[in-house]
């Protein structure tokens, strides 16, 4: 079995080791993960959802489950610019129950064409962005060794 010491001094490409590291995490319940382990979750929910189909996948997918810990996580990560765009796309959004997945899950699926556009706005925003999400989540893993238990 593979430690993440072991997986954190690969030669491999970050985004390999990191999606390693969440596939090990995805094995445990949810309810049993650290906060670290929930913020790599968040994270990586984040960057698969948006890169894949904007913002608005990212609430109408399953992981739509990281909304109310999304904004912690980008600033737990050092993601400022990050931060400000998802906390536009969650203000567009317009849902004040975070944690409620079926709400948010129905509100995305029924947004006005305008909202819409405004969403799709920010997604080329984030698509745009120059902080580098990889490795500011690496060095988050790197500090939170202890607590991310694969």
């Amino acid at each position: 079995m593979t430690t993440l010491e072991q997986l954190l001094a690969r030669p491999e490409r970050l985004d390999r080791i990191i999606m390693e590291i969440e596939q090990l995490l995805w094995q445990k319940p949810l309810g049993a993960l650290s906060l670290p382990e929930q913020i790599i979750l968040a994270i990586e929910s984040l960057e698969r959802e948006v890169n894949n189909g904007g913002y608005e996948q990212f609430f109408i997918n399953p992981s739509n489950e990281f909304v109310g810990l999304i904004l912690s996580a980008l600033e737990a990560i050092n993601c400022p610019q990050l931060y400000q765009l998802t906390a536009e796309a969650i203000a567009v959004l317009g849902v004040s129950e975070l944690n409620n997945f079926d709400l948010i899950t129905e509100t995305a699926l029924n947004l006005a064409d305008v909202d819409r556009d405004r969403l799709a706005q920010l997604t080329e925003r984030y698509y745009a962005n120059d902080e580098v999400i990889t490795e500011q989540l690496f060095k988050f893993i790197r500090q939170h060794q202890a607590e991310v238990l694969i």
